[in-house]
């Protein structure tokens, strides 16, 4: 049942609000510091993360404000630019945010390159000339692709076609970036940040950071959530004190991990297949081994740190989502699907004895940017035009003109789905 008026203690989203009304929901301060936090180890890995992407002083900014609200969102995936989904993501997030805040998107880089979100490319509506050069290399590669998917949005390729089916948590920057970026014309050129060596996450984060920034008319910084748990996980692996540290150590509480939660990968993995072409396999639990299609390591605590220092295993969601909501307290912001799996997670933490820190208020940020003639918006056009997104959804914007019908409950409520 969907509510009609704003619950002030609950955590509905009433159809008949409006956007801004509604995002500012989502930025009640945090009451109370989780006690996993009072060494502040999140919080420094944050910043180790946040210098990755952005200036010391968006970097400081970002920080405090990550200290009053503690609130992060968490589903856009790692890719250079973004769609109607992931740009109606940030507007919502962003619409009632307090001016001074500068608010932190934890990114998901634990998919292949052929995901949907079109992490390998640069996706736009058009039109391709005011783009790319015309006569170049990539304007007829990308005509003739377009021509091939009958596309509604252009989208430029960044890389080869090979690495389509590689996993982009830990990816270096396509060794074909430079060519191409030397293809867009200066205006689009000027969006996109300098390609440098190392993981193609840090430049795609770094790229659509600043999209996104100029088109929502503030700043707004990206990092990869699977990076930052990686970090977090090589200092608790070895600890059997730490709730989620204590899986690697202790065969009876992973048991009961487990029977709770029987279905849900714990890492995935970049992986061959018989030809030598990459894939992406999930890493399951079963008794002591972590277990993938191809491969299958013992469940050690040694063994476990080497292959995440070696970004050989990439934290899964009830990983990631252990650590942020159940063990620190961080009021992740996602899509429809995480407002459903983060009630289930958070049931089977509560009964395990994890401390599920209780956040009251809203979670779902999904929703879809359309025009007025309902035509989908793409954040690359409204850069390139000098426009912000708040001309194209104001802040009056009724929820359900974005396509948020549904109610989640909020995360330690308990109960099924």
């Amino acid at each position: 049942m969907i509510p009609t008026s704003m619950d002030p203690d609950g955590c509905g989203r009433p159809r008949a609000a409006r956007l801004a009304e509604y995002s500012a929901r989502l930025w009640a301060p945090a009451v109370a510091v989780a006690p996993a936090e009072a060494g502040g180890r999140l919080t420094r890995l944050l910043d180790a993360a946040l210098a990755e992407v952005t200036d010391g002083a968006t970097r400081r900014a970002a920080l405090r404000g990550w200290r009053r609200w503690r609130t992060l969102s968490t589903g856009p995936h790692v890719c250079p630019t973004y769609g109607p989904r992931f740009l109606a993501m940030d507007r919502i997030y962003t619409a009632g945010a307090p001016p001074e805040a500068v608010p932190i998107v934890g990114a998901w880089s634990g998919i292949p390159f052929n995901n949907g979100a079109r992490p390998m490319h640069l996706v736009f509506a058009g039109p391709l000339d005011r783009v790319v050069a015309p006569d170049s290399r990539t304007a007829r590669r990308v005509r003739g692709e377009g021509r091939r998917r009958r596309a509604v949005e252009y989208r430029i390729p960044l890389g080869s076609g090979r690495d389509r089916h590689r996993l982009v948590y830990g990816a270096p920057v396509p060794r074909a970036l430079p060519a191409v970026l030397d293809d867009l014309r200066p205006a689009a050129r000027a969006l996109v940040a300098d390609p440098e060596p190392g993981e193609h996450s840090t430049w795609a984060l770094r790229t659509v950071a600043r999209i996104q920034s100029r088109v929502l008319g503030r700043p707004i910084v990206s990092i990869d959530v699977n990076r930052l748990l990686t970090a977090y996980l090589l200092e608790v692996v070895e600890d059997a004190g730490h709730p989620v540290g204590r899986l690697f150590s202790d065969r009876v509480f992973r048991a009961r991990w487990c029977a709770r939660l029987p279905d849900d990968p714990w890492f995935v993995a970049g992986a061959l297949d018989r030809r030598g072409r990459p894939r992406v396999e999930t890493v399951r639990c079963v008794g002591d081994h972590l277990v993938s299609r191809s491969r299958r390591w013992p469940i050690a605590p040694g063994t476990v740190a080497r292959l995440l220092a070696e970004r050989a295993l990439c934290p899964g969601l009830v990983l990631v989502y252990a650590v942020l909501v159940g063990v620190e307290g961080v009021r992740c912001l996602g899509g429809e699907r995480q407002a459903v799996y983060l009630v289930r997670f958070a049931s089977a933490w509560r009964a395990l004895g994890l401390p599920v820190p209780r956040r009251p208020g809203p979670i779902d940020i999904s929703g879809q940017a359309r025009d007025a003639r309902g035509a989908p918006v793409f954040p690359f056009d409204l850069a390139l035009d000098g426009r912000r997104v708040h001309e194209v959804v104001p802040d009056s914007t009724p929820l359900a003109a974005l396509g948020l019908e549904t109610s989640p409950r909020p995360i330690g409520s308990g109960g099924s789905p």
